[in-house]
């Protein structure tokens, strides 16, 4: 029994913790991402409540770890989050933002803040939990008719079906008729399973003795035809069943055993597989890591809907076939002349078909996402996809292309994608080929970068700028930054499409290999990016142009760019704190003082937001030039208990500061080496000679300990350093009181025992004063007792 409570009590926590939901984050120009793994098959909602919005579990209440929340992410967008209990996150933001939650595939579940206003995909999600939630009063669901159209019918929503008894009792119909009308009848609830022959009869309306009579003559004639119908077989005889007759319990029959397992046979790897079998499988859907259906691969066929582009793009033949009888639309041509757009990668065109035939097309959210993907090398459907890139068939690889990025922790079929690749066309691989590869190698997945990498490759017949960028990319990707360079040279005499790419690329390979960008290639990337400003693109190349400023040493210019570019939106949030971490990376090793005070003085608040490590940095930077305030400043102003590495920093300022018990302070718990140096310095300070001297001796610095020694006037622990002038003058200082010569000596003897004792006094004092600095007219300050 001790030893099923010593396992309860040593699991629990190990349980405890499997029940915790981990929260992760990542920060982007226009969102902020929470990651939260809930696990593939657990429920959730999303809704705005008041200060932000909430996501709520719907299957058992687990906790939040928000430890590593705010990791990559600054508290500029989201400001807070709470985990509420119950399984309900609060998401506190200061923005007019949105949610926008999606699946993130791998049992992750995505949770975006993004600016603006919520678009219609996302609308639900931003709705109030509340208003949301509640169940419809009668009526409302009765004057609702988006929610009675929607409303699956179920069995618990579903009217029970209300019909006429066959053979009903006359009698009682009769009866009821002549029944005289009570003042205001209250009608009972019927059950939702009672026959409607025990429902109580409806309260008559006041009407003349004619009006009654005509009502039992209609119903009398009613009956007559449905018993008619009944005898015809027209209608069947709602008869009650029997009740269920009690027999006694029997015992059950034993359970036959189980036949025997078949023999292993020498042939038993083998299988035969019919055509039958084929089509059989090929019709079934298989399915996701989250259950989903895999989209037939039917719809992702793209290498069927053309005939290879040597005998001309056919598009005159395909449109003849787009109208039908009567001249009207046919559904299957347009269909066929929007998959021949795609086909040839004319996905504008395809977009332009697709919008005036759309109720004509077969599954035009698919075409359309193809479509865009040949233009754009996206999708923006690509979030209602992600599921998508686990299956096993030619939609992974259309799904993982519709990706504006793809991510690690991602569930991806490489091996679908390499082998649907491998079968498209030359031109489709060529046109698709090296951003899908590029997208690949960001997330280190070198086997399938390098399968579409070589499959592209071998349908060139002359190098191409794509597939040069690819290559470059691949060799920075690899660790030689200096082969990467010279690729991306020869690359940007030619690359008039890729320029910005190719651009982004060579500063890139230019600080991986330790190099200033040359003042030439600043100059490109800022005309280019001046180009494409207001895009995508030109954030990029705005964000290169930064890093390639400090690489040259040119901190002014790249301060002012990082304002600019947080001013228009260019680079925000932890965009703009990676760039400022870069460029004060560069500057805090930069050889110029003079420099470095210039530039870091009028941003030491901005350098308080940097990350730990280069914050001291800075900090120790600012200390040996003499700025003990400014050291101080840039380490923060938190309370919270400072880590190790601050305290000796805060020490090394407090000496600075003179105040040698704050340095003492800082110092406590600590017994490192640096540590206990400080130490020693600021007892020495604090004139606690005595304690720095063991101190030093603790260290194993016997000079130091010697002169603190002096200092403190031990004269003898000095007198234990034999052989040296230290060890001399404590000797000396011991015998000071020791009479030089009897008194009965006679005078002559005593002089001569008092010069000697003074010669030996003088070669001791100048010994000592030559050992500590080596110059006797400025050492006698330093090793002045007291």
């Amino acid at each position: 029994m001790r030893c099923l409570l010593f396992l309860v009590l040593a699991f629990a926590p190990m349980a405890l913790r499997a029940q915790e939901v981990d929260v992760t984050s990542g920060e982007h120009p226009t969102f902020s991402r929470l990651v939260l793994r809930i696990g593939a098959d657990a429920g959730w909602e999303v809704g705005r409540v008041d200060g932000g919005i909430e996501f709520r579990l719907l299957d058992a209440p687990r906790a939040y770890n928000l430890t590593r929340a705010f990791d990559l992410m600054p508290r500029t967008r989201v400001t807070d989050l709470v985990d509420r209990g119950q399984g309900r996150l609060f998401v506190a933001f200061s923005c007019l933002c949105h949610a926008a939650p999606f699946d993130a595939g791998g049992g992750y579940t995505a949770l975006d803040i993004r600016d603006g206003a919520a678009p219609v995909e996302f609308a639900a999600f931003n709705e109030p939990l509340e208003e949301r939630n509640a169940p419809l009063s009668p009526d409302n669901a009765a004057l609702d008719p988006v929610n009675q159209a929607t409303l699956p019918e179920t069995e618990a929503t579903r009217s029970p079906r209300l019909t006429l008894p066959i053979l009903p009792d006359r009698r009682r119909i009769v009866s009821d008729a002549n029944t005289p009308n009570s003042p205001d009848p209250q009608p009972a609830t019927p059950s939702p399973s009672a026959p409607m022959a025990t429902l109580p009869p409806l309260p008559q309306p006041a009407g003349s003795a004619r009006d009654s009579r005509r009502a039992e003559e209609t119903e009398a004639a009613l009956l007559d035809q449905i018993a008619r119908a009944a005898s015809q077989g027209l209608l069947d005889a709602d008869v009650p069943e029997p009740p269920p007759v009690e027999r006694p319990m029997e015992d059950p029959a034993p359970a036959e055993p189980l036949p025997p397992k078949p023999p292993v046979r020498d042939d038993g790897h083998v299988s035969i597989t019919t055509s039958v079998d084929d089509a059989t499988r090929d019709a079934g859907l298989t399915r996701t890591d989250e259950g989903d259906s895999c989209y037939p691969a039917k719809y992702f066929e793209v290498s069927d809907w053309g005939a290879p582009l040597t005998n001309g793009a056919q598009i005159g033949r395909v449109r003849s076939e787009i109208v039908g009888e009567f001249d009207e639309a046919d559904g299957a041509g347009v269909t066929a002349l929007v998959r021949h757009y795609v086909f040839i990668t004319f996905g504008a065109e395809a977009i332009v078909v697709l919008s005036r035939y759309r109720p004509d097309i077969e599954r035009p959210d698919i075409l359309a996402m193809l479509a865009e993907i040949m233009d754009d090398g996206q999708a923006s459907s690509a979030l209602s996809v992600i599921p998508q890139m686990a299956c096993d068939g030619p939609v992974a690889l259309w799904a993982a292309a519709a990706q504006p990025q793809l991510y690690r922790y991602q569930t991806i079929n490489g091996e679908a994608i390499r082998r649907t690749f491998l079968a498209l066309p030359p031109h489709l691989r060529r046109h698709i080929g090296p951003g899908l590869a590029a997208k690949f190698l960001a997330i280190g997945d070198t086997v399938t970068a390098d399968t579409l990498q070589s499959a592209t490759a071998r349908v060139f017949e002359t190098p191409s700028a794509d597939l040069g960028l690819l290559e470059a990319r691949r060799e920075l990707s690899d660790g030689r930054p200096d082969a990467a360079q010279r690729k991306l040279d020869d690359l940007l005499a030619s690359a008039d499409d890729l320029l910005p790419a190719a651009l982004i690329e060579r500063v890139e390979a230019a600080l991986a290999h330790g190099d200033p960008v040359p003042d030439d290639l600043i100059a490109l990337v800022e005309s280019v990016g001046f180009e494409h400003r207001g895009t995508e693109t030109g954030a990029a190349l705005a964000r290169a142009e930064i890093r390639a400023l400090a690489s040259a040493a040119r901190y002014r210019e790249a301060f002012e760019r990082l304002d600019g570019a947080r001013a228009d939106g260019t680079a925000d949030g932890k965009v703009a704190i990676d760039l400022s971490r870069e460029v004060f990376a560069l500057l805090v090793m930069d050889p110029s003082d003079e420099e470095f005070l210039t530039r870091s003085v009028s941003r030491i608040g901005e350098a308080t937001t940097l990350p730990p490590e280069l914050r001291r940095d800075v900090s120790l930077r600012f200390l040996d030039l003499g700025f003990p305030a400014q050291a101080r400043a840039v380490l923060g102003g938190s309370t919270a208990v400072p880590q190790p590495e601050d305290r000796l920093i805060y020490a090394r300022i407090a000496l600075a500061q003179s105040k040698p018990r704050v340095a003492v302070g800082y110092l406590a718990g600590l017994d490192n080496k640096p540590a206990l140096e400080l130490r020693a310095a600021a007892m020495s300070m604090a004139q606690d000679h005595a304690g720095a001297s063991q101190t030093y001796a603790e260290l194993g610095e016997e000079g130091e300990a010697l002169r603190e020694a002096w200092r403190a006037g031990d004269w003898e622990q000095l007198a234990l350093a034999e052989g040296t002038p230290f060890g001399a003058a404590g000797a000396l200082m011991q015998d000071i009181d020791t009479p030089l010569a009897d008194r009965t000596d006679p005078p002559l003897a005593r002089n001569e025992a008092l010069i000697a004792a003074s010669r030996t006094a003088r070669a001791t004092i100048d010994a000592l004063l030559v050992g500590i600095d080596g110059n006797p007219d400025g050492a006698t300050d330093d090793v002045q007792p007291e």
